[in-house]
């Protein structure tokens, strides 16, 4: 869902379906839109010192059968990215 847009960037609200690690960079940048700072990914841009991703809801079941969640509200400098 797209949140924001500017000239250059557009800041983005993702669900993730698997949880691979990196699925979600490799994804936007084969698009032609790698995530601002992964430059590994191709990013020309790092305002931040580091890959514009964010979590803001982490959920698991942890081993005692118990389902777990955490929130953490993204960086307030993302939103002008």
């Amino acid at each position: 869902r797209v949140l924001e847009r500017r000239r250059d960037t557009t800041l983005l609200e993702l669900a993730l379906v698997t949880g691979r690690r990196g699925q979600i960079r490799v994804q936007l940048a084969a698009l032609g839109h790698p995530i601002v700072g992964d430059r590994a990914c191709g990013s020309r841009r790092d305002p931040f010192g580091r890959v514009a991703l964010h979590a803001t809801r982490l959920a698991f079941v942890h081993p005692d059968g118990r389902r777990l969640s955490f929130e953490s509200a993204a960086p307030a400098a993302f939103g002008g990215a």
